[in-house]
């Protein structure tokens, strides 16, 4: 599994939400940073 391709894919899956939605609720983003930041650790094991 590419973990690069799964970030970024994250990333366009979070710009969308702030297009379709400004108003994210805090607990979607707070999933997003939360899934985000363990890709980002599992590249640095």
């Amino acid at each position: 599994m590419n973990i690069t391709k799964i970030r970024d894919k994250l990333k366009l899956m979070a710009i969308n939400d702030k297009a379709i939605n400004k108003d994210i609720s805090k607990t979607k983003l707070a999933s997003i940073r939360y899934k985000t930041s363990t890709l980002i650790d599992l590249d640095h094991i």
